[in-house]
């Protein structure tokens, strides 16, 4: 008993040394990039070129991952010895080792781990040992001299193919399994597999925080169309601490992420905005966007005053000199202003519409904001038929073809005689309230035959899929 305890206590004095140094170089199980699940320290290892010197908050990739980043002092594999490293393990999986290799080597020896490609770890495995060594790039083709143990009866194809589930890969020749020389028998010719160099770049809207709503690839993201424009990071999120898109910064910093630059707006408040073309010199542009209610900015006309003024909406756009107006008091289009006429943002002005009810519209005969071409708007809905009273008396008057309204009166012929800037319609039967059909303008992409009765799901001037009145 006492000698168990002295040798307990020697134990307890030596272990503590060599724990320490190993765990110098344990490979933080636990990280993961971002938080993101599988960019761990095995997704980094595929890549460790590349990956390794990133950072996560600061702290270089190598720091959770030393042994994948070759920061370890382990000794490299020697290629004068040319034999299999019997520690590898790809991806760090236990059960990735050359055997595992071996199973297709065709396709494993190139690829790529911890900085190297997988044969200089393998090398019997991969056939790179001297007069033993294949062109691993070259065309899939059984080896026509192999015979296992030499016997004249045991070629790849009559011998291997009669039991191919167990002599393929669990059986060797020369430290290889046999899928190694026979890969078209065993059907380890390599495939198209899913590329572990995974494109880096990312679709953004703040320039530096990846975004999934545009879709994983540069056309998608390009091709997107949201209120607020995004580009696409070709070397996905940066790697450095730069400052976001609308973060604050000061003039002669270059603090921004790439693609941003900091300048003022027309409020002079400073911060990281998309860099301007360098053929746009006209300060009206710089700083100006297109609205379509003349206090928000929207992007799905085009970041500059001429495709702002192209585009062809049936409400019409303006132009905002002086930018977005969200951080004023104003009063956007449509509100009513009976009560204040001074208070509509500019562009617009306090005036009837149609209804002879106090908005704010925009200004007539006025330079700034100025509205973009619109279409005929007062649209039927429906091919015109002689309808009795009867039908008058059910019907309704509707905006949205599905609401009644009241202010284009109670008869067919007062509601398709009402001159509203979008156009309304008769429904023959009366409200769709209780319906689940959708009402006009609503996104049909999905459910073409959704929308409610007068309306078909058909492209608008955005090419954007929704319920719009039926066309002749």
């Amino acid at each position: 008993m006492v000698r168990l305890s002295i040798l307990g206590l020697f134990l307890a004095a030596a272990l503590p040394s060599a724990t320490a140094t190993d765990s110098t170089c344990i490979n933080d199980l636990t990280w993961r990039y971002k938080g993101e699940e599988g960019k761990d320290c095995a997704w980094v290892g595929r890549n460790a070129l590349n990956r390794c010197d990133r950072k996560d908050n600061g702290v270089p990739f190598r720091h959770f991952c030393p042994s994948v980043c070759n920061d370890c002092g382990d000794e490299q594999p020697n290629p004068d010895e040319c034999l299999d490293d019997p520690n590898f393990r790809f991806n760090l999986e236990e059960k990735k080792s050359c055997s595992w290799v071996g199973t297709n080597p065709h396709h494993r020896c190139v690829r790529t781990w911890k900085g190297s490609p997988v044969h200089d770890f393998c090398p019997e495995t991969c056939g790179m040992c001297g007069e033993d060594s294949v062109d691993i790039d070259g065309p899939c083709e059984d080896d026509e001299t192999f015979l296992h143990r030499d016997n004249p009866n045991r070629s790849c194809s009559d011998w291997v193919a009669q039991d191919p589930a167990v002599r393929c890969h669990d059986m060797f020749w020369t430290g290889k399994p046999l899928s190694h020389f026979c890969p078209v028998t065993c059907n380890t010719c390599p495939e198209e597999e899913e590329d572990d160099n995974d494109n880096e770049g990312c679709c953004s809207m703040n320039y530096h925080d990846c975004i999934d709503w545009c879709g994983t690839t540069k056309d998608t993201c390009e091709n997107c169309n949201p209120e607020v424009s995004v580009v696409w990071l070709e070397d996905g999120v940066p790697q450095n601490t730069c400052a976001k898109r609308w973060s604050e910064c000061e003039i002669d910093s270059d603090s921004c992420c790439p693609g941003l630059e900091c300048r003022a707006n027309a409020k002079n408040v400073l911060a990281c905005r998309p860099e301007l073309p360098l053929e746009d010199n006209e300060d009206d542009d710089a700083e100006g966007c297109c609205s379509h209610d003349y206090k928000q900015c929207i992007g799905w006309c085009g970041p500059t005053k001429d495709s702002c003024l192209g585009c062809n909406h049936h409400d019409g756009v303006g132009w905002l000199t002086n930018g977005s107006a969200e951080n004023s008091n104003c009063k956007p289009r449509w509100s009513g202003c009976s009560a204040s006429p001074n208070s509509c943002c500019p562009g617009l002005e306090c005036r009837p519409d149609p209804n002879n009810w106090m908005a704010c519209l925009p200004a007539l005969a006025t330079d700034a904001p100025t509205l973009a071409p619109t279409e005929t708007t007062t649209i039927e809905p429906t091919p015109v038929e002689e309808e009795s009273e009867d039908n008058d008396a059910d019907g309704c008057c509707s905006l949205d073809y599905k609401q009644c309204i009241g202010w284009c009166g109670p008869t067919k012929d007062s509601c398709l005689g009402c001159n509203h800037h979008d156009g309304v319609g008769w429904l023959t039967n009366g409200s769709a309230e209780n319906s689940n059909c959708k009402p006009r303008w609503t996104g049909c992409s999905g459910s073409r035959n959704s929308c409610c009765a007068g309306l078909e799901c058909r492209p608008d001037p955005n090419n954007w899929l929704a319920c719009l009145p039926a066309l002749e």
